[in-house]
């Protein structure tokens, strides 16, 4: 995830708790078939997230761990990730993601691999 749209704020036992602001998939992938292409790609997690986003009822951060402040009231748009399953990667002390470009490159080449089967057939 990008810094933009990923952060760390508290943690849970000694672990930083990731939350993730959905915000992501509409601000990067304008085009509605491929926002749906790459949020598949994740886990359900984010789709859950990506729809209480939509509806306008996103607000689990406070609910799972009581965290409050100006960026996480009730209608925010960040997302709290299960501590379980998520976290934080830090290296040389930068937040930066190291493979943000793949996931869409991925698909590009899976559409492209496509493309050429369906001209081999032809």
């Amino acid at each position: 995830m990008p810094i933009d749209y990923c952060r760390t704020r508290f943690k849970v036992g000694s672990r930083p708790a990731v939350e993730f602001n959905p915000k992501f998939f509409d601000d990067k992938f304008s085009d509605i078939e491929m926002r749906m292409k790459v949020l598949k790609m994740y886990p359900k997690e984010f789709a859950e997230a990506y729809i209480a986003y939509k509806k306008g009822k996103l607000n689990n951060s406070e609910q799972m761990i009581g965290a409050w402040d100006s960026s996480s009231k009730k209608g925010s748009t960040w997302w709290l990730l299960d501590p379980d399953c998520a976290f934080k990667v830090n290296l040389n002390n930068s937040d930066m993601p190291l493979l943000i470009n793949t996931c869409t490159k991925i698909l590009d080449l899976d559409e492209a691999q496509d493309l050429d089967r369906r001209k081999m057939m032809q």
